[in-house]
């Protein structure tokens, strides 16, 4: 592609920057990743316990809908 030198080296810059963030990235998945996966876990296995809250709140929001609605078509 037609650069300038000065683009050149931006652009040679950024490549550089992401061949470093990348091995560094890959060097740190051992440790993070086990985190994030244990995480990820976790809030798969909550989930069932939300169901109360949610149901809830689903009814609480369809309350409100519809005392809104009856307050616009009453006078």
């Amino acid at each position: 592609a037609d650069m300038t030198p000065a683009a050149r080296g931006t652009f040679n810059a950024f490549l550089s920057l992401r061949k470093a963030f990348t091995a560094w990235s890959r060097s740190l998945q051992p440790a993070i990743r086990p985190i994030f996966t244990r995480a990820l876990n976790g809030k798969k296995n909550s989930l069932p316990g939300l169901t109360p809250l949610v149901l809830g709140a689903a009814r609480g929001i369809k309350t409100l809908q519809d005392r809104v609605s009856a307050g616009f078509k009453s006078p």
